[in-house]
């Protein structure tokens, strides 16, 4: 397991995870029904079960899961494009999902003035603004590496997701 992944979980264990939208969309789908997972959906076809696996056991490792209502309105909107099937099961779940997760708002005009903006968008811009306080999880890497290259902390899901899948 990475050195560096186990010291930002432990670091931010008790501040809370804070995960981006592709991936918060990876976990509920999962965690309604896994075969939601790979290539039947566009959004969710360059994953696997065992990577919702792995995403699983490391947030289980958070004693908060934290979000925004960008986030929150990405991952609704991605999964609208479910066959009607799928989002008559994925929709109940997903509202089931919101009452465990804190959901933080970030004013968009403050994120608008961000330098990066223009870069990243409304929802990175806002996460950028909420880095300080939580662990962003990611797999985008444009994001990681904006990220990083302000000096913040991130976790890139791709430098780990082969690490955790046999880890439970």
């Amino acid at each position: 397991m990475s050195t560096y992944a186990e010291i930002l979980i432990q670091r931010y264990r008790h501040k809370g995870a804070l995960v981006d939208a592709n991936l918060l969309l990876l976990l509920y789908a999962g965690n309604c029904d896994v075969r939601l997972i790979g290539p039947r959906f566009m959004h969710l076809k360059a994953y696997t079960a065992e990577d919702y696996y792995a995403l699983s056991y490391i947030l289980k490792q958070f004693t908060r899961l934290v979000t925004t209502p960008n986030v929150l309105t990405e991952v609704s909107n991605l999964a609208n494009k479910f066959t009607p099937d799928d989002k008559q099961a994925f929709f109940p779940q997903f509202a089931h999902e919101l009452v465990s997760v804190e959901e933080f708002h970030y004013p968009s005009n403050q994120a608008a003035s961000s330098k990066l903006f223009p870069i990243l968008g409304l929802t990175d811009s806002v996460l950028l603004n909420l880095c300080q306080d939580y662990l962003i999880i990611t797999d985008d890497l444009r994001f990681y590496a904006k990220l990083t290259d302000q000096g913040l902390e991130a976790l890139n899901f791709n430098h780990v997701r082969m690490e955790y899948l046999f880890a439970e």
